[in-house]
């Protein structure tokens, strides 16, 4: 019987980028395993996109993912954990949510955001439709349902979206990337809607979208992705008090970069920037200063096949930052643990299930270890990976069979 808590070594190559990347693969590091093995909820039809929160204030996580083909969103309601969870034989976690529930969006909604749109302190819900070409805003009631969406226009095909409060008037507002080189900003007016938006230059075919206080000025800065194939970038804006953005600097990326993360790599208390290039089968690291500006030329850190996004986290308990990759084109995830200085070591694979695509690094059970849950386009699913306690022994290695894409 397959050790199914034994990374995955051996993965078949996937389809996606043959004869573009090829199927080149980096050595696997076959340190102790981190992850149990996967335990899967059902959501929509091709779920794109996976973020989480507590939507009902009872202390647990929550999970929401934009289903692309069956034009809606599901919402996973953490259930409770008791003292002692007990795990089966074969090591998969007592289920963690209740199934998932729908709500109707726009046509292949892509992303999601959460903010309170109305100031009545409660979560709500804006999604980027990528074919009807507008935002849904569903407002949150505070016990993890949503009232029926209503539409805002956006411009031709949204592909990503952010919520924070740009202007620092205590209502979340919106920044949405549209895939024709438009950076769109909706400053929340406190009643669930938004003034019209003002349009910014992002720079060629932006993709994804994260705010993030770069420059420690308190005020939220944007990171583009822009994966043209003529001009691809990572592009900064320079958030300011009234919600204006101001152009920064544009790091060159000649992979088209897919997908962006900021957090901290090493162990100064600067923040870094993690760009995904999936045509490249690889990541571009670049370290902070504190001041804004990063490094160059970035870090170069392989993956696995057909990369599409990252999340930062610690997986193994020794204080740094770490990185977790999903591979479309191989339906794996790769594990890439930091020691604190800027370096990370082979990476480990594990597997999700079929072409998995967004990701989320948080403690699901309240155990201080982070967990990952993982959105899977094909299978329709999202795979919960708990992690195993450091000094948890590993079990004898045993071959993995592949996995298909």
């Amino acid at each position: 019987m397959e050790d199914r808590f034994t990374p995955l070594f051996s993965v078949a190559c996937g389809l996606w980028l043959v004869g573009a990347a090829g199927c080149t693969r980096p050595p696997a590091d076959e340190g102790p395993p981190i992850f149990q093995a996967p335990v899967h909820y059902h959501v929509g039809l091709n779920p794109i996109s996976i973020l989480t929160a507590d939507l009902n204030g009872d202390g647990r996580p929550d999970l929401i993912t934009t289903n692309l083909n069956s034009n809606n969103v599901s919402v996973l309601l953490g259930r409770p954990v008791p003292p002692a969870r007990q795990t089966s034989q074969e090591g998969e976690a007592g289920l963690l949510f209740n199934e998932h529930v729908m709500y109707d969006v726009g046509a292949r909604p892509r992303t999601a955001a959460l903010g309170d749109f109305n100031r009545d302190g409660r979560l709500d819900l804006a999604v980027a439709n990528n074919q009807s070409d507008d935002l849904s805003i569903l407002l949150g009631r505070g016990d993890g349902t949503f009232g029926s969406a209503t539409t805002l226009p956006a411009g031709r095909s949204p592909l990503a979206i952010e919520a924070g409060d740009l202007n620092h008037d205590g209502v979340a507002d919106l920044v949405v990337a549209l895939r024709f080189d438009h950076l769109l900003v909706y400053l929340g007016r406190g009643d669930g809607s938004f003034a019209p938006p003002v349009n910014y230059d992002p720079g060629d075919t932006p993709t994804a979208v994260l705010l993030s206080d770069l420059n420690g000025d308190g005020h939220l800065d944007v990171v583009v992705s822009n994966n043209g194939p003529m001009t691809s970038s990572v592009a900064l804006f320079w958030g300011s008090a009234t919600g204006a953005l101001e152009a920064g600097p544009r790091y060159a990326a000649k992979k088209q970069p897919l997908f962006s993360a900021v957090g901290r790599l090493n162990d100064d208390t600067h923040p870094d920037l993690i760009a995904v290039t999936p045509f490249a089968n690889s990541l571009m690291v670049f370290f902070g200063d504190g001041r804004g500006p990063f490094a160059e030329p970035p870090t170069q850190l392989s993956t696995d096949v057909e990369p599409v996004a990252v999340a930062i986290g610690d997986f193994n308990g020794d204080g740094h930052g770490d990185l977790a990759v999903t591979n479309s084109g191989s339906s794996a995830i790769s594990i890439l643990l930091g020691d604190g200085n800027g370096h990370f070591r082979k990476p480990q694979l594990y597997r999700a299930d079929s072409r998995p695509m967004g990701l989320v690094a948080l403690d699901l059970d309240g155990n201080g270890l982070t967990d990952l849950a993982i959105v899977n386009n094909f299978s329709n699913n999202v795979s919960v990976l708990m992690a195993l306690p450091p000094q948890a022994a590993p079990r004898p290695a045993a071959t993995a069979p592949p996995v298909s894409p």
